[in-house]
């Protein structure tokens, strides 16, 4: 958050950022296989790359949009459009996990994320992903949870954060759900699930500061699906584990 906070209240200034992301995640919410989470012909590393100017911001992560800040009250919001990389049905998987159940088209998505500091060190934080195009009936999903700093030195910092994942039906159709045509198609049963949580997560960090201009950090995130997808054909594991350097 700090170095939100830094970007924010320097509204006259732009900071570029360039640098390079590596991680390693589930092939498809549910999976047991993994892959490069960085793109998907699993190249080692990718590029970064953020500008920021005031409130406005375009980032390779984040994509274009703006963000608010009380300090004051401890308040923080932001808003941006992104890309939504959907899902992808994997003919030639040899565990034919996908197979027959068609692709989740990308598309655009609008992100809003916000926080609301309890203390310095701890942060209420919310965010929902909105679908604005790509697949019919993609649906929407939703965070509620807690995050904290634990630690802190000069160089070096830790954080520990905690939330509730939800998603509308639509959501939970599109990534968990069986429809009768694809039940035909991929010899799963048809699955219905409903609107509600469908997750929890926890997740760690640790950032080194080398200099002023220069950092590193490294973070990773455990996902236990719950309830209906828990219990989908899809899923064949139940805690899914994500990292990134």
């Amino acid at each position: 958050m700090n170095k939100t906070l830094t970007a924010v209240r320097a509204a006259d200034s732009t900071e570029i950022r360039l640098g390079l992301a590596t991680g390693m995640a589930p092939e498809y919410p549910g999976s047991d296989r993994y892959r490069a989470s960085v793109n998907k012909n699993r190249t080692p590393a990718l590029p970064t790359l953020s500008i920021q100017r005031g409130a406005w911001f375009l980032d390779s992560a984040r994509g274009i949009g703006g963000e608010y800040l009380n300090e004051n009250s401890g308040s923080y919001a932001s808003a941006a459009l992104n890309s939504d990389p959907g899902r992808r049905e994997k003919i030639k998987n040899k565990n034919r996990s996908l197979r027959g159940m068609g692709d989740v088209k990308a598309g655009a998505a609008l992100q809003l994320r916000a926080a609301q500091h309890l203390t310095p060190q701890i942060a209420l934080t919310a965010a929902a992903n909105f679908r604005l195009s790509g697949q019919k009936h993609h649906g929407n999903d939703y965070r509620l949870g807690v995050s904290g700093k634990v630690w802190q030195s000069e160089t070096d910092s830790i954080t520990l954060a905690a939330d509730l994942r939800l998603a509308d039906r639509d959501y939970q159709q599109t990534y968990f759900g069986v429809t009768p045509a694809q039940s035909a198609r991929s010899g799963y049963r048809t699955c219905q699930p409903k609107a509600g949580v469908y997750g929890y997560g926890v997740s760690a960090g640790w950032m080194h500061q080398f200099n002023e201009n220069w950092s590193a950090g490294i973070g990773v995130e455990a996902l236990q699906l719950t309830g209906k997808a828990k219990n989908s054909p899809l899923v064949r594991e139940k805690t899914q584990i994500s990292g990134g350097a």
